[in-house]
């Protein structure tokens, strides 16, 4: 498994970067439809960081998920991740908050699973 970030303009692609989900993972079954950028990147110009390293920021945490989802939160988009085993046994789900996670009990919540 890994995880994939590639940023497109006007239809364009413009940046890509796949992040193997352990370091001794092999990439060789995804082609990038470009070279990995060299800093400053486009991504990094977005967060207002110009030396931003994906790769770096989605090893830091221990789930690339949990990665993606700091990232689009870092984007300044609303992140909630829910696993329905985890609500069943009332553990909440998982918000990012001003860059950080944490567990959130889901009170008021409505939610539908579907396969």
């Amino acid at each position: 498994m890994d995880n994939r970030i590639t940023l497109f303009s006007v239809g364009d692609h413009r940046e890509a970067q796949a992040v193997a989900c352990r370091h001794s993972t092999n990439l060789a079954n995804f082609t990038s439809p470009i070279a990995p950028p060299s800093p400053p990147t486009l991504l990094g110009s977005l967060l207002g960081q110009t030396e931003f390293d994906y790769e770096s920021f989605a090893r830091s945490f221990d789930n690339l998920e949990v990665a993606t989802a700091a990232l689009a939160a870092r984007l300044g988009l609303p992140v909630h991740l829910l696993e329905p085993y985890d609500i069943d046994d009332g553990d909440g789900g998982i918000a990012f908050v001003d860059g950080e996670y944490k567990t959130v009990r889901l009170v008021g919540w409505t939610a539908v699973y579907y396969a």
